[in-house]
């Protein structure tokens, strides 16, 4: 919780005494002039029993680590700049009293005074940092002390000086080495009273309105008698002066507070009064000269902030206001506890960022350097002009009709000739010479269709005048929200820029910044605008268009505002939305920062390079510094002293001696980046506070003992794979410090993170290095601190168990070897044994095979010879060569068959007028088939020649039923049978009559004049014809019906195709498929124009390459001849 101190508050509650406390307030407020350079003053508040354990406040002690101890009503608080850690009775055993005083001693052990609050009566305890356990004085003490624990009133010191006891009794005491001294006796203690231990050595005692300096020995050396009560000690300064604060009630409403160095009062105010004991005067670095007062009473706020002269101090605005939500802290540090509202934090130094006119600006939205070195800003309101060299404030020229003052515009250029061009609010530029008055350059559109967009005229306005450029020949150039203009100076026309079909996006662009690229080879120069990235030159026209939906283009984010181009030919966009991005032109390659990366915010404005590796950029969220480096990025908000929070587009100037100049909604920041390299001579420290690990199963953390730095190893057993690490970082200066953490051997890099706390899980087997830091104020990184981890291998992976296992195995693998060995002599034996036996059986058994063998040859020899014997026979009951030349002329048969004998045969009969040519493929194959082959000749004989049967049909029906009939006399049922397909060629009619039983006719004349009668032309087309034969075979078969005949007209020319299906069945080929019908037919197409002969060695080669290596699956029968 924070809470504004303003005297705002206190003039709408009581006007009267307002306007009392302000008169003495402005009376000291003008005791001499006001300093020139700002502080930034700033402050956390923690309240009181939410932020810590109580609101009551009664001692604090910052020991020689840095932690600071606050005692109070239930117990010890303990804060490390970060979070606050709470001791008590109920856990760490402290004696349930209120803590009113804190010490420390040589071993870091804490003495603690405990206050009976409604008796008044003493304990004194001991607490342990280490241990974070209380443990009893006479526990720890190797002697009895040498006063009554409940008598000691004060108790101050560390373990440099020493602990000083003051009694109620007058005693003051000193605990040093182990051992108490007594130094002497002092006035009774009846009032406020406090000691100030001496890094020379010695104390200051402080009761009522004296003060008294002992040395370690017990001698007074100096004595101080104060006007006003003492109120507290501050410090002592290098020859051992107190600086302390006294405290006076003028009246019931007046409280006057004086601030002393010795015996010489170095400041005096008068404040309000807010009750007894609610103000406290608080003294800060006396060497820096800053004092405070503050009134921590919610209707009596006060801050003054002076030097010790009682001047007061130049603040930064944002500095001034208590309840700002966000902080940033830095130097030097004060501490101040009050018992009513809680504990302030107090910061401050100077600013390193120059405000001018910090409370006359609103909004600075352009910034133009002028050739003397002055600067017009342009703002919401009037336009100012300053001098950033004599840090003038700005003014406004109301008087003067001089045009520079009312530009309004964003944009700046100083051109070849060293004049300076400028935008303004209306229809004209100003042109500034080196030499000589300025004066303004009225421009007109040329062409006013070219100047309009959607049926609107639109011309230039301050809002859309972005950018200035002048190319080598002198031409001015305008960036607007609509592309590109150029001003003709000569005349006054403003002409529009009307950019190639291939780039007509340029006039939907606004274009902020024109970059002239460093080479002097490639004067390339590129348009930052709001649609990526264009590369114009002013000769050629626009070269490219770059933009993030491009994805070879490498760049991931279109609006851009600003560039920066490094010696390297990187370019640096600032981007609005896309935080910062590293492009290059050549490459193409891009990285890309955000607030993920640590930003402060996304849409950024202006980018500039110092001398130092950095580049710094206004945002929407402060100003950053960003290491070119490490990527580091430093943060700068109005609460370290700058004027705003939000910047402006186009408001941002660099020096040529390295000064910035960003412009926000508050006015201009303006500083240069050599203020911040310097580096802070202190360090803070950093402490490992807390070790948990995760209990397995659960996965519950448990708290190691102690505090973590007593850990010089963690040893997390097999099962513990998580633990947990607290660390203190002692900066109370920051209050959102950066960290970050290394385990050597594992993190090639450092690990960034927010919060002091690391939690690490599954860690290699193994000793690691935990390694963590701290970034200063500055930016620098600390020291690290370190912490070795060893993480236990589970038993069945250490080095003991493998050679006990290897051991074992090998016993094991030896004595199975053995017991192996043993019953293999056995078997070997026995095997011996059987061995003889089975040798005689197999020299028997060996010789009846023989004797099988040679009998087994024989009978194949005598079946081979009736297989070749019915395969002579086969052959004589097909159509000779001779016969088939007779009848049919040219011609050729592809007869495979299978096996030796086949179930094919072609037939041939002549019986005068009519020759009969046929093809069957017989149910079977090898010598079933050629025996139904020999049954199926045998049938055509007897219906044809013997029976006289002349018709196709009756031919099929005939040889049927003698099919039927001869496979039927055993009464068995048999389905053998064939197909075929039966030709009757008609020479003095030049007719054919055919027939088929499953297997078809083909016809094949591409010069055929009409399709021959009932034939279906090939799918291929191109002369091919096709008779299909009856599905029914030769044989039994249900629902048979009689045989259809076919007649058919020749004409010359005709190629007449009897197949079977065995070509057209085969598997082969390179997918391993069948040749099919289709295929077949369209190969007898292309090969109509060879001879017949010449046809049928084609088929053959054909055949054998498409079957390979498969086996030939069946009988292979095609007859051709032609008409």
């Amino acid at each position: 919780m924070a809470h504004r101190l303003s005297p705002k508050r206190i003039s709408s509650i009581c006007p009267t005494l307002w306007n009392i406390g302000r008169a003495v307030l402005l009376l000291a407020f003008l005791q001499c002039p006001v300093r020139s350079q700002d502080y930034t003053i700033s402050y956390r508040y923690f309240d009181g029993g939410q932020d810590y354990s109580s609101v009551g406040y009664w001692g604090q002690l910052v020991d020689s680590r840095g932690f600071l101890w606050i005692g109070n009503q239930t117990g010890l608080d303990r804060f490390d700049g970060h979070t606050f850690t709470s001791y008590n009775h109920r856990v760490h055993g402290l004696p349930d009293e209120v803590i009113s005083g804190i010490a420390e001693d040589e071993e870091g052990m804490l003495w603690l005074l405990h206050r009976f609050f409604y008796f008044g009566e003493t304990v004194m305890s001991l607490f342990d940092p280490n241990t974070e356990q209380s443990i009893s004085l006479e526990t720890y003490l190797s002697t009895s002390l040498p006063f009554p624990a409940s008598d000691a009133a004060v108790i101050a010191g560390n373990r440099n000086t020493g602990i000083y006891i003051l009694t109620r009794s007058g005693g003051l005491y000193r605990y040093y080495n182990q051992s108490f001294s007594y130094l002497g006796n002092t006035q009774r203690v009846e009032q406020n009273a406090t000691l100030l231990p001496l890094v020379q050595g010695g104390c200051w005692v402080g009761i009522g309105q004296h003060l008294v300096r002992y040395t370690a020995e017990g001698k007074v050396v100096d004595q101080i008698d104060c006007v006003q009560d003492l109120r507290k000690f501050i410090r002592a300064d290098e020859n051992g002066l107190p600086w302390y604060t006294t405290l006076r009630l003028r009246d019931s409403l007046q409280v006057d507070y004086q601030l002393w160095q010795g015996r010489k009062r170095r400041s005096q105010f008068a404040t309000q009064r807010g009750g007894p004991g609610t103000m406290s005067f608080l003294g800060m670095d006396t060497t820096q000269g800053i004092t405070y007062l503050i009134s921590p009473k919610h209707e009596y706020d006060t801050l003054i902030v002076t030097d010790t002269a009682g001047h007061p101090l130049s603040l930064h605005p944002h500095s001034v206001s208590f309840s700002s939500p966000h902080y940033y802290p830095l130097t030097p540090t004060f501490w101040n506890q009050t018992i009513e509202k809680g504990m302030f934090l107090v910061h401050t130094q100077q600013n390193r960022f120059l405000l001018p006119g910090q409370r006359q600006v609103a909004g600075a939205r352009g910034l133009l350097p002028l050739a003397d070195g002055s600067m017009i800003v342009h703002s919401d309101g009037p336009t100012y002009l300053f001098d950033p060299q004599k840090g003038r404030e700005l003014y406004q020229d109301s008087v003067t009709q001089d045009p520079l003052f009312y530009l309004g515009g964003r944009s700046f250029l100083i051109d070849i000739q060293g004049d300076r061009w400028h935008s303004t609010r209306s229809m004209y530029l100003i042109h500034a010479p080196a030499t000589g008055p300025p004066r303004k350059v009225t421009y007109r559109p040329k062409d006013l269709t070219a100047f309009s967009r959607n049926g609107d005229l639109f011309f230039l306005q301050p809002s859309a005048q972005w950018g200035l450029f002048q190319t080598p020949a002198g031409q001015l150039w305008i960036g607007h929200q609509h592309g590109l203009s150029y001003l003709d100076t000569t005349d006054g026309y403003l002409h529009m820029y009307e950019p190639s079909a291939e780039f007509a996006r340029l006039v939907q662009s606004t274009v902020y910044h024109f970059h002239e690229t460093r080479s002097a080879e490639d004067p390339t120069v590129w348009l930052a605008t709001n649609q990526g990235l264009f590369r114009w030159h002013p000769d050629q026209g626009i070269q490219a268009h770059i933009r993030a939906e491009d994805p070879a283009s490498g760049l991931p984010y279109n609006h851009i505002a600003h560039i920066y181009e490094d010696p390297s030919g990187w370019l640096w966009l600032a981007s609005k939305g896309g935080g910062l991005i590293r492009w290059h032109p050549r490459t193409h390659q891009s990285q890309q920062w955000t607030t993920a990366e640590g930003l402060s915010d996304d849409v950024l404005y202006g980018i500039y390079a110092d001398d130092f590796g950095h580049l710094w950029f206004s945002s929407n969220h402060g100003i950053m510094r960003f290491d070119t480096a490490t990527y580091e990025v430093n943060v700068y908000q109005p609460q370290d002293g700058t004027s705003s929070m939000e910047y402006n587009t186009g408001s941002h100037y660099q020096q040529a001696d390295g000064t910035l100049f960003f412009g926000g909604l508050n006015g201009i920041t303006q500083f240069h980046p050599a203020d911040f390299e310097a580096t802070s001579s202190e360090s803070s420290p950093l402490y490992l506070t807390r070790l948990s690990v995760q209990e397995p199963g659960t996965g519950a953390l448990r708290r190691l003992p102690g505090s973590a730095w007593q850990y010089d190893t963690l040893r997390l057993r097999p099962h513990q794979l998580g633990f947990t690490l607290e660390f203190a970082y002692l900066n109370y200066k920051r209050k959102n410090s950066r960290f970050s953490y290394q385990l050597e051997g594992v993190d090639a890099d450092w690990t960034y993170f927010k919060e002091p706390i690391i939690r690490l899980n599954s860690l290699p087997y193994g000793y690691h290095t935990l390694w963590v830091r701290a970034q200063g104020d500055f930016g620098n990184w600390e020291d690290p601190v370190s912490l070795v981890i060893f993480q236990q291998r589970p038993f069945y992976l250490r080095t003991w168990f493998f050679l006990l296992a290897t051991t074992v195995l090998i016993l094991s693998v030896v004595g199975y070897v053995r017991l192996r060995t043993q019953q293999a002599r056995k078997r070997q034996l026995t095997l011996e044994k059987q061995v003889g036996d089975r040798t005689l059986a197999l020299r028997q058994a060996y010789q009846l095979v023989n004797q099988q063998k040679v009998e087994l040859q024989q009978r194949n020899q005598d079946i081979s010879s009736s297989i070749l014997y019915a395969q002579q026979l086969q052959q004589g009951i097909l159509a000779t060569q001779a016969a088939l030349y007779q009848h049919l002329g040219p011609h050729f048969v592809v007869y495979h068959p299978r096996d030796i004998v086949s179930g094919d045969f072609y037939w041939l009969l002549d019986t005068g007028d009519t020759v009969y040519v046929a093809v069957a493929d017989c149910t079977g194959h090898g010598v079933p088939g050629a025996m139904v082959s020999v049954m199926g000749n045998g049938c055509l004989i007897k219906a044809v020649d013997d029976e006289g049967l002349r018709g196709t049909d009756d031919i099929l029906n005939r040889i049927r039923e003698l099919m039927i009939m001869m496979l039927s006399r055993n009464k068995t049922e048999m389905t053998d049978g064939m197909d075929i397909t039966l030709a009757a060629l008609h020479r003095q009619t030049n007719t054919l009559q055919w027939s088929g039983a499953f297997n078809p006719l083909w016809i094949i004349n591409p010069h055929r004049s009409q399709a021959p009668e009932g034939a279906m032309a090939f799918t291929a087309g191109h002369g091919g014809y096709e008779l299909k034969g009856d599905r029914q075979p030769i044989g039994k078969y249900p629902g048979w019906k009689s045989f259809s005949q076919h007649s058919i007209a020749l004409e010359p020319g005709d190629t007449l195709y009897l197949p079977t299906d065995g070509f057209q069945d085969q598997f082969g080929g390179p997918k391993g498929k069948k040749f099919t019908a289709k295929r077949l037919k369209q190969t007898l197409l292309d090969l109509y124009p060879l001879t017949l002969e010449e046809q049928g060695k084609e088929l053959k080669r054909i055949f054998e390459e498409w079957k390979g290596r498969i086996d030939q699956v069946d009988d292979v029968t095609l007859l051709g001849f032609r008409i």
